[in-house]
């Protein structure tokens, strides 16, 4: 995670409150291309490239998500909110449009893996069942292939991670439990 502002004393709290959350992050004055999350002084820097996911905040301007002076609890909440409830699924496990990710490091995905994964991710902890993975993803195709790609995440995710989010359902159907 970068944290785009003045490598001030305020950009060196945030990155020490971000540490105690578990987030490694530096401070930079612009945007890197491998970053896909960021905490952004608008007072510094007045937009975000598309396709990152970021939390920003102002002195003076309102259409920020938090105004200074504000406190680290505050903006605590908002980064859990932000980064671990929503496109953060998990501590650990990074879920975007853009990519997957465990932690900060990019899970290789073929198309049909990321698409398989975002389907189980929009539906998280309930079940898909095949018939639906095989319309939205498949093309209604026959055989094994909601299984074999199913495999695929479970040995990209599951095993290389050593935890489990990928179950299957009786019935026919797999969960991710988030």
């Amino acid at each position: 995670m970068v944290i785009v502002a003045n490598n001030d004393a305020f950009s060196q709290m945030l990155e020490a409150e971000l540490s105690l959350l578990g987030i490694s992050a530096h401070i930079a004055d612009n945007f890197d291309a491998n970053e896909r999350f960021a905490i952004v002084d608008l007072d510094f820097c007045d937009t975000v490239p598309v396709g990152i996911s970021a939390i920003t905040y102002s002195r003076s301007l309102e259409n920020c998500d938090l105004l200074r002076p504000f406190l680290m609890k505050n903006f605590r909440e908002l980064v859990k909110a932000r980064f671990f409830d929503g496109e953060r699924a998990d501590r650990n496990l990074v879920i975007t449009e853009n990519g997957v990710w465990m932690g900060e490091f990019p899970i290789e995905l073929s198309k049909k893996e990321r698409d398989l994964l975002w389907l189980l991710f929009e539906n998280r902890n309930t079940p898909v069942f095949e018939a639906e993975i095989r319309e939205k993803i498949f093309a209604n195709t026959q055989g094994n292939v909601c299984s074999v790609y199913i495999g695929y995440l479970r040995n990209k995710i599951d095993v290389k991670y050593s935890k489990k989010y990928i179950y299957t359902v009786r019935g026919g159907g797999y969960m991710l439990k988030i």
